[in-house]
């Protein structure tokens, strides 16, 4: 892909070639020489890194390689702010504006891109538009549509394939993924015959809690349809110890250690991107919360909650959307903005 604008040909004696081909000449730049030890002279490699401007025989139009030999070279970013569309199409971004606004996408991607978060929102919004995430086209949709970029600046294909190279997993990821041995597949591989569930154990607690736990139960949420089934088939391989659907007097009369409770899963809740059966941790924030049948201590929550957004990455839009989910909203960010100091984006 070659940029649209150009810059002088180096000049490094020895490493410039000018190869002509069909109607156009590139510029080819020796990186490094190999030995040949058979035939017993150096083989020159070369690289493309840009191709020569029919106007001006000292000027070229560099591609991606002239960034990787020459990384300290210093390339436009920004077109002039005048080259706009006269008429802009505002209505995507109407919609997109709304729905970044509501889940505080702005903020989170400026907290940690400055004023680089408004370029990624406006690429994702031309992936979403366009249908198409190839770099080169940028310029254009930009040219004919509303941006969330600094001042609406239009940036050159250059700059955003800089912005995309720098988004490195270090970079995009500041804590770890919460991961631990899944209640799920505990049970799930010897009793329950394939169906959608999700289990923690209230042992995961004891990472966050300071008093830690002396007795653990294992908590199952199976799709509404599959519950009886399910609560038979455990019954069977562990019996007395499979509750199903239990109040908070059941579980402290009928409770055992190791015990399995079962309940219906919340459609629409968060998975896990990791093991298959694992309540991600969004899930597990809300439901410390917002169930009274854990039959925890409410005083551990502040700074076990703290401690688990510290050591672990956690998307409060998806801990939102599942909070809603259970009509729990209020409950649970009120309990999060006036019994922790965690910032909360959305």
């Amino acid at each position: 892909m070659y940029h649209d604008f150009t810059i002088n040909i180096p000049e490094i004696k020895g490493k410039i070639t000018i190869k002509r081909k069909g109607g156009s000449s590139f510029v080819l730049f020796e990186y490094e020489r190999v030995y040949d030890p058979a035939r017993k002279f150096n083989i020159p490699r070369r690289a493309i890194i840009g191709k020569v401007s029919k106007e001006d025989a000292s000027l070229m139009y560099p591609n991606e390689n002239y960034q990787t030999h020459f990384p300290s070279a210093v390339l436009p970013e920004e077109r002039p702010q005048a080259y706009r569309s006269c008429c802009l199409r505002i209505g995507a971004y109407l919609v997109i504006d709304k729905v970044a606004r509501e889940y505080g996408l702005t903020h989170m991607l400026e907290r940690h891109l400055g004023k680089d978060g408004g370029l990624l929102l406006d690429l994702a919004c031309f992936s979403i538009i366009n249908e198409d995430n190839a770099a080169q086209y940028y310029p254009d949709f930009a040219f004919s549509h509303p941006l969330f970029s600094h001042n609406m600046r239009i940036y050159s294909d250059s700059k955003v394939s800089r912005l995309l190279g720098s988004l490195t997993r270090e970079r995009c990821i500041h804590r770890g993924i919460f991961s631990c041995s899944p209640a799920g597949d505990r049970v799930h591989a010897r009793a329950v015959p394939p169906a959608f569930l999700q289990g923690f154990e209230l042992s995961w607690l004891n990472e966050f809690f300071n008093h830690q736990l002396a007795h653990n139960q294992i908590f199952l949420e199976v799709e509404k349809d599959s519950g009886d089934f399910v609560f038979s088939m455990l019954t069977e391989k562990f019996p007395g110890k499979v509750l199903l659907k239990p109040k908070a007097q059941e579980i402290l009369r009928y409770g055992t250690d190791d015990g399995i409770i079962i309940n219906h899963l919340v459609t629409e809740a968060p998975k896990s991107d990791g093991e298959r059966y694992q309540v991600p941790l969004e899930k597990l924030l809300v439901d410390l919360v917002a169930n009274k049948n854990l039959m925890l201590s409410k005083g551990d929550y502040p700074a076990a909650i703290e401690l688990m957004f510290t050591k672990y990455r956690i998307d409060q839009v998806s801990m939102l959307r599942y909070a809603r989910r259970r009509n729990k909203v209020k409950t649970v960010f009120d309990f999060l903005r006036d019994k922790t100091t965690i910032e909360l984006m959305v």
